[in-house]
């Protein structure tokens, strides 16, 4: 019994050990929410996401992995939701594969440039499955991966990522691939005017149409606390950006935010089918 009691000892004094370690070492923290809806006018959601939060530890060592996407489909309901859901599907799949699987196995941490590849290869890989398998139709896709304070996206169409923090308030940091948004940079209309045009709607970059795609990449540095939104034009054509930051500035999680959104669009029209994620990093 004492040599039981002992032992019990030792193992007690191992994990207080290792809390200490991990203690030593606190790691990112990343918590996110999910939410969409069909809106009040659309009869179907072509409006796809995933939303994977997740903390690896391993030998004491914690890291803070995460992948959240949004995908907005085209092309009428059924070509739509298939084309969103395949883009959803095909690209969480390779980065899952690619980026995921070998950091739980402990290989090294891939560089900034093999990451942006990386994105690269599953956007393509989304571009080519939505050709093939749902000819006519198309979609947006907007792709956030971060690896404990490192953010890095990809982007094509008009679904948003946008970055919000307390002092620098909501930033976006894509770009819409919309005829009104070109018009914009050209100088011939102005951004109020962008907002209400029926050329918003027009996009002349997403997944499906034809040859030459090319997606845009970023990344950056995270200081926590922040917080990141995705969402899909249901959401940011509906309310303004002071709506979308005043609301995660008065939510210091995001556990009721993302549905707090969607309410406030639908209340506002909900004119087409609404997304969003939240995710919150500290």
């Amino acid at each position: 019994m004492k040599r039981q009691r002992s032992n019990h000892k030792r193992d007690h004094n191992r994990a207080k050990t290792s809390e200490e370690d991990l203690s030593l070492n606190p790691s990112t923290l990343l918590q996110s929410q999910s939410a969409s809806s069909i809106g009040k006018v659309r009869p179907h959601n072509e409006d796809a996401l995933l939303s994977l939060s997740t903390q690896v530890c391993l030998q004491a060592q914690q890291r803070a992995l995460g992948l959240y996407m949004i995908a907005d489909g085209m092309g009428g309901h059924v070509d739509g939701e298939r084309a969103s859901s395949l883009a959803i599907q095909v690209t969480s799949q390779v980065l899952l594969q690619r980026f995921f699987d070998p950091l739980i196995l402990e290989q090294p941490s891939p560089s900034g440039k093999d990451i942006e590849a990386l994105l690269n290869q599953a956007m393509q890989a989304a571009q080519m499955a939505v050709l093939e398998r749902v000819p006519g139709g198309g979609s947006t896709l907007s792709v956030a991966l971060v690896l404990e304070r490192q953010l890095y996206f990809a982007h094509v169409g008009d679904t948003r990522i946008y970055l919000y923090t307390q002092d620098g308030g909501l930033q976006a940091l894509t770009k819409d691939h919309s005829v009104a948004r070109r018009l914009v940079d050209l100088g011939q209309i102005n951004a109020a005017e962008a907002q209400v045009t029926p050329l918003r709607n027009s996009l002349f970059r997403a997944l499906g149409q034809g040859e030459g795609f090319s997606a845009d990449f970023g990344g950056r540095a995270l200081e926590a606390p922040a917080k990141l939104l995705l969402c899909s034009d249901g959401l940011w054509g509906t309310l303004p950006e002071e709506a979308l930051a005043e609301s995660l500035r008065a939510d210091p999680l995001p556990v009721d935010t993302a549905w707090k959104l969607v309410h406030a669009a639908n209340a506002a029209g909900g004119a087409d089918n609404i997304s969003v994620i939240i995710v919150d990093i500290h």
